[in-house]
């Protein structure tokens, strides 16, 4: 781990795009495409993680896909008029990436793209080290020891694979933030506030 001082100098040196250098439509924020065009002309790169339903980190700033993906209501599942269950339990699993799968949200192309959500580690090799990193984590309904930690683990193997890059974590949770001053301070971390 580096030392943080170091790891604070570093992040000063760059301006960040948010959530990638992006071009909408074509150019979707959080998308592979958005990080490379930022890599390519040298800004650092700010972000943001959610924990799936299965356990994998998804890369995109909403927990709702309608916004940034092309899922609609017309693919939601079609509810017989007489059945007896709640209609928004239904819709809200369509729509929210920590109620479904990666693979369930890779379906939807985002924007008006061929990009996909991406994974946290095909964000990470992508970059691989060439420009610093600023990951929002982005708890949803108490998850965020579970998210911390498994956010911790690719930080940590992308440190190994690529000692010269630099990265901070983020979060407007302050138990995501105490949950990694707690068991990672050594990582540099930051409160966001609105």
């Amino acid at each position: 781990m580096k030392d943080r001082n170091i790891v604070l100098e570093e992040l000063k040196k760059y301006r960040f795009a948010h959530r990638g250098l992006h071009d909408k439509p074509e150019v979707p924020e959080n998308s592979l495409l958005a990080f490379e065009r930022a890599c390519e002309r040298g800004f650092g790169i700010e972000f943001d993680v959610h924990l799936t339903k299965n356990g994998k980190l998804a890369v995109m700033h909403d927990s709702g896909l309608k916004r940034v993906t092309t899922v609609r209501s017309d693919h939601l599942p079609v509810i017989p008029e007489n059945a007896h269950i709640e209609c928004t339990t239904t819709f809200r699993t369509a729509m929210i990436i920590e109620e479904i799968t990666l693979e369930e949200a890779k379906k939807y192309p985002l924007e008006e793209s061929d990009e996909r959500i991406p994974e946290l580690k095909e964000v990470l090799d992508l970059v691989a080290g060439r420009v610093p990193v600023i990951v929002e984590l982005k708890p949803r309904e108490g998850n965020h020891e579970e998210l911390v930690k498994k956010v911790m683990e690719e930080m940590r193997a992308y440190e190994e694979k690529h000692p010269e890059g630099v990265f901070c974590l983020e979060s407007f949770n302050s138990f995501a933030v105490l949950t990694l001053k707690r068991k990672y301070p050594d990582v540099v971390r930051g409160q966001l506030g609105s």
